[in-house]
């Protein structure tokens, strides 16, 4: 399918269309048919990645560190054997831990320790692998809710600060399990608010404005300028509201 929407098998190298994941399976154990697939995969070209998914206290050690270092050694190792087996090809990896209720034995993806998500963003960088940032996919049963809003509202801005090269999990509830057309909408305005608070502030001649300032000079006010005519409709920005969103 990639090479047919690439237009060649050399073209779809590129991965822009089609990459795979991988998830391993908790504790230190490879997916049979999930590694070999992966493998077939690396072989066309395709990027790869692999997914760890620990559960701090079942099928995890019920530390934050132990969760980590034990899912990092599963999508390393599949890594290195994507690797072995086709020199060069790329690799990407994610650690997306997640707790066991200890009243409920309740899958809870969500903590308050909400930094915990973006760990495993840099460990994937130390390794010099790219990585997916977990976002998204709010325990909240239903879009709309508080709880299905402050989980998430961190989330892109937290991998945008993390660098992560990509996230998952755009509107999506109930844990990961069901998507919300409203919920996308939803999402998607946090990104974007995210996406402005981490653009670069633009400094310029003309957005410094000093020859503006000088005209008006002290006690006037810029209304009939034309440096305001020409920047005051993209000067505030209103959300969902907002027609480029």
């Amino acid at each position: 399918m990639s090479a047919v929407i690439a237009g060649s098998r050399k073209r779809c190298d590129a991965g822009r269309h089609f990459h795979s994941w991988c998830a391993t399976i908790a504790p230190l154990v490879q997916d049979t048919a999930g590694i070999e697939g992966a493998l077939v995969l690396a072989e066309a070209g395709l990027p790869v990645g692999f997914l760890a998914m620990p559960t701090l206290g079942t099928t995890a050690p019920a530390t934050l560190a132990g969760a980590f270092a034990m899912g990092d050694a599963e999508v390393i190792s599949a890594a290195v054997l994507c690797s072995c087996m086709h020199q060069g090809r790329r690799c990407f990896t994610r650690l997306m831990q997640a707790w066991a209720d200890p009243r409920t034995g309740g899958y809870v993806s969500y903590s308050v320790d909400s930094r915990t998500r973006y760990a495993p963003v840099e460990m994937a960088h130390h390794w010099g692998m790219p990585s997916l940032g977990a976002c998204y996919g709010t325990d909240a049963h239903q879009p709309g809710t508080w709880l299905g809003a402050g989980e998430v509202a961190l989330d892109p801005y937290l991998a945008g600060l993390a660098g992560a090269e990509i996230v998952t999990g755009l509107g999506l509830s109930e844990t990961y399990t069901l998507l919300y057309p409203e919920q996308i909408i939803l999402d998607d305005d946090l990104y974007q608010r995210a996406r402005y608070q981490l653009m670069e502030l633009e400094v310029s001649d003309e957005t410094l404005a000093l020859d503006t300032v000088h005209a008006v000079g002290p006690g006037g006010h810029f209304l009939g300028q034309r440096h305001t005519r020409n920047h005051i409709r993209q000067s505030l920005v209103r959300g969902l509201n907002h027609p480029d969103w």
